[in-house]
């Protein structure tokens, strides 16, 4: 990661703690900015935004995140996907079924 990224980065996680997520997306938007490869800054914004009641932006910063990270192998993975209508899809989740949680 840029350390400049990593110095907005930070200062966003200390606005999301504190409950300052309009300050906290705008942070953590300049890290992306200067680290377009973050595809945690991406998921963080569309927390962020989910929060705020901004679900399309959201949507777009999840589906973001995803083009940076490349399924490793073909066929199913065992990692959580995003599906933009229904939330995260935990495939072994804990509790193993693989259903959609929001």
């Amino acid at each position: 990661m840029v350390p400049a990224a990593v110095m907005h980065y930070n200062q966003a996680m200390d606005l999301e703690r504190k409950g300052h997520y309009a300050e906290a997306v705008k942070e953590y938007q300049e890290s992306i900015r200067l680290d377009p490869t973050d595809a945690d800054a991406y998921v963080r914004v569309g927390l962020l935004l989910r929060e705020l009641g901004r679900d399309e932006e959201a949507n777009r910063a999840f589906e973001s995140a995803l083009g940076l990270k490349a399924p490793r192998s073909p066929g199913p993975s065992s990692e959580p996907t995003w599906k933009p209508d229904l939330g995260w899809s935990d495939p072994v989740g804990s509790s193993g079924s693989g259903t959609i949680e929001s």
